[in-house]
């Protein structure tokens, strides 16, 4: 399916030919391939608001949100999800 952003990201992360990209003010990581550029799917991290910056490393999302102060650690494939306040 072909797909085009409406909406304005902040922050993207790339792993295994993966984009991970959050919604400004919203629970939501939408996921495209990379090559080519194609809708995947959405990934729902319960409790989180207003993602500020993404990283990815070793099959883990790592999400940060300024004002509350968080960290969502998004384990792959499983998605499952943990956090802690910085």
């Amino acid at each position: 399916m072909k797909h085009t952003l409406t909406f304005n990201p902040q922050a993207v992360a790339i792993w295994n030919d993966k984009l991970y990209i959050p919604a400004s003010k919203s629970p939501d990581i939408r996921v495209f391939n990379a090559d080519p550029f194609e809708y995947q799917r959405t990934i729902t991290v319960d409790g989180m608001k207003d993602p500020l910056d993404i990283v990815a490393s070793d099959n883990v999302l790592y999400v940060s949100e300024y004002e509350d102060k968080l960290i969502h650690r998004i384990q792959l494939p499983e998605e499952n999800v943990s956090n802690w306040t910085v």
